[in-house]
């Protein structure tokens, strides 16, 4: 039985779910992971009811109760990031969520998507608890998150320079710069383009969701990592949910030719 499938009937073992409730527990790609439920239902090992999945009479036989008496559980204060922030970043959490409530809508045409307002919060935090926060210049490529906005906010970068693709956020990043005081500067850049030149190796810090295609995730990464000074980090999110751990390795492999290491 394949690592996907045990993980389902465990889970299943526990109590019946619903599919976004084994889905949110997941660490494999939504495809491995809808190929493991069909391949479970068909087999009669799962069933469904009321928009529920459980456990059949066979299913129950295949895994066994004893599992449930040795106990494991992950940390659900922090939902498994490993990062929870308090202070005045609570505060910055409410006015961030007030501002970006105008924000431009997400354009198909540019990929575009973003994420909760708490986990951009909590990007702010980790960077914070490394030390790569207070008195850091920023660059940010791409920026549908509006990380920026959550930078600027703590007043402690000393520079943030968004490069994006969409004008639309060039124009919001100024109305919201004018109307709070952030310190957010914007340049509309495609990153098919060359890096302009004055840009090379002059920060500490980048952060980028690039698409999760290997070419894109190319052309994200190796923007970013040039626009680093020589003890530079980066900051990228890269899922299970959507990349294989195939694709985890290319990435893995393509950031050391580019002389990094992933550190978490």
């Amino acid at each position: 039985m394949k690592r996907v499938e045990t993980q389902i009937l465990k889970l299943l073992l526990e109590s019946e779910k619903s599919v976004w409730e084994l889905l949110d527990t997941s660490w494999f790609t939504v495809k491995d992971f809808i190929d493991a439920i069909n391949r479970l239902f068909s087999e009669g090992i799962i069933g469904v009811k009321n928009d529920k999945i459980y456990l059949t009479e066979k299913g129950l036989k295949i895994v066994g109760k004893r599992v449930l008496d040795f106990k494991v559980e992950t940390c659900d204060v922090c939902e498994r990031k490993g990062i929870t922030f308090n202070g005045e970043f609570k505060e910055i959490a409410e006015k961030f969520s007030q501002i970006v409530r105008d924000r431009p809508q997400p354009d198909a045409s540019f990929f575009q998507g973003y994420m909760r307002e708490h986990d951009v919060i909590s990007r702010v935090a980790l960077m914070h608890y490394y030390n790569d926060l207070t008195d850091k210049s920023f660059i940010l490529i791409g920026d549908d998150d509006l990380l920026s906005v959550a930078l600027a906010l703590t007043g402690l970068p000393s520079k943030i320079l968004v490069l994006d693709i969409d004008a639309r956020l060039g124009e919001y990043l100024s109305k919201v710069r004018g109307k709070y005081g952030l310190n957010i500067e914007f340049q509309q850049y495609n990153v098919s383009d060359p890096l302009p030149k004055d840009l090379v190796g002059k920060f500490d810090v980048f952060s980028s969701e690039p698409l999760e295609t290997l070419s894109g995730l190319k052309s994200f990464l190796s923007r970013g990592i040039a626009c680093l000074n020589e003890d530079g980090v980066g900051y990228v999110g890269l899922s299970t949910a959507e990349a294989s751990p195939k694709k985890w390795k290319s990435v893995e492999l393509m950031l050391l030719k580019m002389n990094c290491v992933i550190t978490d």
